[in-house]
């Protein structure tokens, strides 16, 4: 699963459309789930590796991309 973060802050008054995206994420995989009444999720996820988006594809309801590794030097836990 990739986390991405919307860019500037354009995404306030768009955002049940498809705001802007920062073109990094973050990848990884949720280690933890819970599920509320109402159909929302809280997520604990670990990161493994950072992407960079190449192409969205057009989803419904979630977004998809297809992304590329990006060669970084490594982040000490405590920065993370």
């Amino acid at each position: 699963m990739a986390m991405a973060l919307f860019e500037g802050d354009d995404w306030r008054q768009d955002y049940q459309g498809k705001p802007a995206l920062r073109p990094n994420v973050c990848v990884g995989y949720i280690l933890h789930h819970e599920r509320y009444g109402d159909g929302r999720f809280d997520l604990l996820m670990q990161g493994l590796h950072r992407s960079r988006i190449v192409q969205e594809i057009p989803h419904d309801p979630y977004r998809m991309a297809i992304l590329e590794p990006i060669d970084d030097e490594p982040s000490m836990e405590i920065d993370l």
